[in-house]
């Protein structure tokens, strides 16, 4: 199980024209501004003023008081972001290896057979008509914590076969061909699995009747399938020096179903004089695509000198395509793919210590939480992409003895930010503040 915790204020205790929370105008160091962040110039200012994530970091609690300083509140768990995931698998499996005598070969030939059995229980509403009151109340914190609340338990079963193939034959002392053919699955996570349906609701004063309109929420799948895929890989290696790599290859993956964010409409009963009491929105839910491929190019290269020093290097050119469009893309591609992606790495290394620093980058990519995102009040749906986006990370080790290192690693050392839109480039949707991280380890060896 996964408990979880909200806190919530009640506002209705408030005393009359003293606001239960603290506003910007009042505490003008509560937000910060960041600069460029609408870079298009699809709007007349680059800036954008967001909540100071440090002082939040620094103080929860001390952060939550001071934004509601009038207003007593409490903690509250969350059913609808607790749940619980149960997974039993069954595997059999035989393989076979054979190596040639007149031609250097080696193969090797697998096959596995998985029975999975999962068992989803997630929390679910007792009472469908609730008070306006907590039905407005819930709206708010989006997480049902003053409703009745039960369980579901839900349950699904399935067989893969998984074949597998690895080949390799030696061309010369330096060079070397390699092909792998595979059938390969990714289970989903728990939380695609076990999300409780979050429901979001906003007031609306209609025709002199106030309701509190359903628009949205947000949910799991018990239902999902596993990312199913079947690939194949061939890989002409060069071998120079005594640490030098070259290699390059090419890749071809067929994906009978993969796993990305969606949304699905939902009619909920919510008083709406205008439709009969009820109203449709629009619920984020994990979703099975149709399936698609990804065939691309390899590149890597590898060298290091005696003297300890080194530098690696590696390329991946990746084209997906799908069945599944929206009506901002068609044919979005897979979700979590970037069409072209580099590392590049210069190390030193020497009994007493080593030292690594890296650049990452990748192309723009299609969100795998909301590929098929759905837009309340409207039959349109549109893909979120997230930006391209490249970091630097350090790694410094020192050996203090020999079954004792000391690390010092540096996480994205130049603060870049992530940013994502949804559909077009002058419709933002996320701003990433990610920064610095710095980790110290001790490593000790029995």
């Amino acid at each position: 199980m996964l408990p979880s915790v909200m806190i919530t204020s009640d506002v209705g205790q408030t005393p009359p024209a003293t606001y239960p929370w603290e506003t910007y105008v009042e505490n003008p160091s509560r937000a910060v501004t960041l600069t460029d962040f609408f870079s298009s110039g699809a709007y007349n200012t680059g800036n954008l003023v967001v909540e100071n994530a440090q002082t939040i970091a620094n103080d929860v609690e001390g952060w939550r008081e001071s934004i509601t300083p009038n207003t007593p509140g409490a903690w509250f768990q969350v059913p609808f972001e607790s749940w619980k995931v149960e997974q039993v698998t069954d595997a059999f499996y035989t393989e076979f290896d054979f190596e040639g005598a007149d031609i250097p070969y080696t193969l090797n030939v697998g096959l596995r057979a998985v029975n999975t059995r999962v068992s989803v229980t997630k929390a679910t509403v007792d009472n469908p008509e609730a008070t306006t009151w907590s039905i407005a109340t819930d709206g708010w914190n989006s997480q049902g914590v003053l409703l009745d609340w039960g369980s579901s338990t839900e349950t699904k079963s399935y067989w893969d076969v998984l074949p597998s193939l690895n080949y390799a034959l030696e061309l010369n002392d330096d060079s070397k061909i390699r092909v792998t053919a595979a059938k390969v699955i990714a289970r989903p996570s728990s939380q695609d699995l076990g999300k409780g349906f979050s429901k979001n609701f906003t007031r609306n004063d209609q025709n002199d009747v106030t309701f509190y309109q359903f628009i949205g929420g947000s949910d799991g799948n018990p239902e999902l399938d596993p990312y199913r895929a079947k690939q194949v890989d061939a890989t002409y290696e060069w071998y120079f020096g005594e640490l030098g790599l070259v290699s390059a290859g090419v890749f071809f993956k067929s994906v009978d179903a993969f796993i990305a964010g969606g949304s699905e409409d939902f009619t909920e009963a919510d008083g709406n004089p205008a439709v009969g009491g009820f109203s449709t929105a629009p619920v984020s839910k994990p979703i099975n695509g149709d399936g698609g491929s990804i065939n691309g190019l390899e590149f890597q290269y590898q060298q290091a000198w005696d003297n300890g020093l080194g530098a690696t290097f590696n390329y991946t050119y990746s084209a997906s395509n799908t069945t599944s469009s929206t009506d901002s893309d068609q044919n979005y591609g897979l979700p979590g793919v970037s069409e072209n992606a580099f590392n590049i790495m210069g190390f030193y290394e020497t009994e007493l210590m080593s030292a690594r620093l890296a650049y990452s980058w990748r192309d723009d990519y299609v969100s795998p939480n909301r590929a098929n995102f759905g837009i309340a009040n409207s039959p349109y749906t549109v893909t979120e992409k997230f930006d391209a986006y490249g970091q630097w990370d350090a790694q410094f080790t020192y050996n203090v003895m020999d079954n004792l290192s000391v690390t010092f690693e540096g996480i994205n050392l130049t603060e870049e930010d992530q940013s994502a839109h949804l559909g077009w480039k002058e419709l933002p949707s996320q701003y990433i503040n990610l920064e610095r991280r710095v980790v110290l380890g001790v490593t000790y060896r029995m």
